[in-house]
């Protein structure tokens, strides 16, 4: 069932960004034949200033993208001491962790992922997820059959909450739809354990939130979507793409925004490192970071763009990577699932032995579980998690070497993780974000992506998309 796409992103992504957009050019190359004709097309004189705010990938693909239209005056500010954003790969342990995004979803060779990892020289290694071992917190490793005839009910229910959903009232929770199905389905307290893993290995780790917080209204065509996913693990780190991305541009770290002033004649941007004066901005500033209230537009921004930062969900998911001395579990499976009653535990642990060559066990958190590891202190998170692990593995599980965490709840310039559909009117909120603002304002990011919010290689097109508007 893991590999159920819960929406097909790339069937149109050759037409959206062009046919060599999503070739295996190297980011210097990216899209040469369709720029120079492009650059006939500018709203603005070649010399223009133009800052982008923030270096996360759809910031440095905006900036890449501009520079290839002819634009040569593009400054790329960020707040933070390092370029990525969400995608932040961490060597502290001596082989890379990517703490943010570390996947190639649907990579297929229409992913433009794909062809800037290979070009970086970037390792990705194919996740199998159906290679998985699932544990009960009360009977140990459950067998692949009950897991199978588990998923297959739970689909068969997913069917029936489309169905459901399209003969009511959209404006209803997923977990409203959901939860009376399941409980006529999962009785019993064995049952009801796998379906609580369920939920959180295929729907609240896929959508970085709960069920109560997701619209019914998102499943109402879970029935005939696509069903291909084709995963890859960026073993090798994010980061070197990035920095292949970012080389030749004009990056300058720590300048944190504090206001984006737009008149008549360009838009002035305050940061704590001090004013830029532009023709025109790109803002890739995560939705969690807009709504925050840390950065003020004058004029304010639109209502529609407004209300849609506003209603769009930002999700909440954390990573535990937990090294070991050596492998002390199952050396096989790519990940391992954990079905308990409890709150907060980690529905998915993903084998780093299998995916990296690295000795240890990666814990994700979603929702409200994630909040909660956020503002953990690191003794309490070690304590729950490796009891979590003692519970699958034995209570013989010494302590890990290191740990390594994440806080993007709690980080104030991410705000969250990425961003899930909270609101049936979820496609209309992304098109508002999406929109310019008086030819001064453009808006990029994962979430301004209708057919790819919340994966990378969304960031990445809608950075492309919002230089193509200049």
């Amino acid at each position: 069932m893991r590999n159920l796409g819960r929406r097909s992103f790339l069937h149109a992504l050759g037409a959206a960004l062009g046919s060599s957009l999503v070739g295996c050019a190297t980011p210097s190359e990216d899209d040469a034949a369709s720029a120079s004709a492009a650059t006939t097309e500018r709203r603005l004189p070649a010399g223009a200033p133009i800052v982008v705010l923030g270096a996360g990938i759809s910031g440095l693909s905006a900036a890449r993208r501009l520079k290839d239209r002819g634009y040569a005056n593009v400054v790329v500010l960020e707040a933070r001491s390092r370029i990525g954003g969400r995608m932040c790969t961490d060597r502290s342990l001596g082989m890379p962790f990517d703490l943010g995004a570390a996947w190639v979803h649907y990579a297929t060779a229409s992913n433009p992922l794909v062809g800037l990892l290979a070009n970086a020289g970037v390792e990705t290694r194919r996740t199998g997820w159906d290679e998985l071992t699932l544990y009960d917190a009360e009977r140990g490793a459950i067998s692949s059959s009950d897991r199978d005839a588990a998923e297959s009910d739970y689909e068969a229910i997913l069917n029936q909450v489309a169905r459901a959903v399209r003969a009511t009232t959209p404006a209803r929770s997923l977990a409203s739809v959901l939860d009376p199905l399941v409980e006529a389905k999962f009785a019993g307290a064995d049952r009801s354990r796998l379906a609580s893993w369920l939920r959180g290995f295929y729907i609240e780790n896929e959508y970085a939130a709960d069920a109560a917080e997701i619209t019914a209204w998102e499943f109402n065509d879970y029935d005939k979507r696509a069903h291909a996913e084709n995963d890859r693990f960026v073993s090798g780190g994010y980061d070197r793409m990035l920095a292949a991305l970012a080389s030749g541009l004009d990056v300058r770290l720590g300048e944190v925004c504090r206001r984006v002033r737009t008149t008549s004649a360009g838009v002035t941007v305050e940061t704590d490192g001090g004013v830029h004066e532009a023709a025109a901005v790109v803002v890739t500033l995560p939705v969690g970071v807009l709504r925050s209230g840390s950065i003020t537009f004058e004029p304010g921004l639109p209502d529609a763009k407004q209300r849609a930062i506003d209603a769009l969900g930002v999700g909440d998911f954390e990573k535990v990577v937990m090294l070991f001395d050596r492998v002390r579990w199952p050396a096989r499976p790519h990940a391992f699932g954990f079905a308990s009653s409890a709150q907060g535990v980690s529905p998915l642990l993903v084998n780093a032995q299998v995916a990296a060559g690295v000795p240890a066990i990666v814990g994700m958190f979603s929702g409200q579980a994630a909040r909660d590891v956020s503002s953990s202190s690191d003794e309490t998170l070690a304590a729950r998690v490796l009891g979590q692990l003692r519970t699958m593995f034995g209570p013989s599980l010494p302590a890990p070497l290191r740990m390594l965490r994440t806080k993007w709840h709690d980080d104030p310039f991410a705000r969250g993780a990425y961003t899930y559909p909270a609101t049936p009117q979820h496609d209309a909120c992304v098109e508002a974000l999406a929109s310019s603002v008086d030819h001064r304002l453009f808006f990029a990011g994962e979430a301004t992506d209708s057919k790819s919010y919340s994966y990378a290689h969304g960031a990445y097109a809608s950075g492309i998309r919002a230089a193509n508007e200049l």
